[in-house]
C-alpha cells in the first residue's frame, strides 16, 4: 500500500514538473519571438532612415515649435531633420505619445514618426533599391503625412539623436542615433546598438 502512495506520489510531482517546464519553454519561445520581431522592425526603420537621409542636404535638430511643424498632431521631441534643397524637402522624424484612441492600433507607449513628403509607392514594401526614397512627383505636396515607423518605443529615452558637427561651421552630414524598442514585457532592443546615417546627396 505504501509503494502505491509512493508511486502516485512520484507521478504527480513528475506531471507538476513537466507541466512547469511546458510553460517555461512556451514562455521562452514567446520572449524569442517577440525580441525577433522587434530586431526586425528596428532594422527596416534604420535602413529607411539611412537612405532617406543620403538623399538630404544637412541635418538639425529640435526642438520644434507649432509653426516649425507642418503635420497634424502632437510635436514629437526629440527630432532628427532632414533639410533639402527647397523648403517643400523637408522631413522629420521624432517621437511622440500614442494618442487616445490609437490604442486598438498601436501598443506604445511611444511612437517613432516620419513627417514629410510622400516616399516612393513600394517604399514601405521591401528593403530594396528604392526603400526610403522620396516620390519626385508628391515633394511639394501639402499638407505632409505623418507615418508611423516604429511602435513599442518605451518612455524612457526612446530616441537619441547626436550630430556629429557643428551646424555654425556649415552643413552638418552626419549623426549618430539610438532607438530603443520594447520587446516583451522585461526586455529592450536596440538601445545598446547606435548607428550612424550619412547624407551622401550634392544637392
Amino acid at each position: 500500500m505504501e509503494l502505491l502512495i509512493v508511486a502516485g506520489l512520484t507521478a504527480v510531482v513528475l506531471a507538476g514538473l513537466g507541466a512547469l517546464t511546458l510553460v517555461s519553454d512556451v514562455q521562452v519561445g514567446r520572449r524569442m519571438n517577440s525580441i525577433q520581431e522587434a530586431q526586425e522592425q528596428w532594422g527596416r526603420a534604420v535602413i529607411f532612415m539611412r537612405n532617406e537621409v543620403a538623399e538630404a542636404a544637412t541635418l538639425e535638430t529640435g526642438p520644434l515649435s507649432s509653426t516649425d511643424y507642418p503635420c497634424n498632431g502632437d510635436i514629437p521631441n526629440p527630432v532628427l531633420v532632414l533639410k533639402g534643397p527647397n523648403a517643400a524637402w523637408t522631413i522629420i522624424y521624432g517621437v511622440r505619445n500614442r494618442a487616445v484612441g490609437e490604442e486598438g492600433l498601436y501598443r506604445g507607449p511611444k511612437l517613432l514618426v516620419r513627417c514629410g513628403p510622400q516616399p516612393l509607392a513600394n517604399s514601405t514594401a521591401s528593403p530594396d533599391a528604392t526603400y526610403g526614397h522620396l516620390d519626385p512627383t508628391k515633394v511639394n505636396l501639402t499638407p505632409q503625412n505623418q507615418t508611423v515607423l516604429l511602435d513599442r518605443l518605451p518612455a524612457d529615452t526612446p530616441l537619441q539623436v547626436q550630430l556629429l558637427g557643428d551646424p555654425t561651421n556649415g552643413p552638418v552630414q552626419d549623426a549618430q542615433l539610438t532607438i530603443t524598442m520594447q520587446a516583451g514585457t522585461d526586455s529592450t532592443f536596440g538601445g545598446d546598438q547606435p548607428f550612424r546615417v550619412h547624407v551622401q546627396s550634392n544637392l
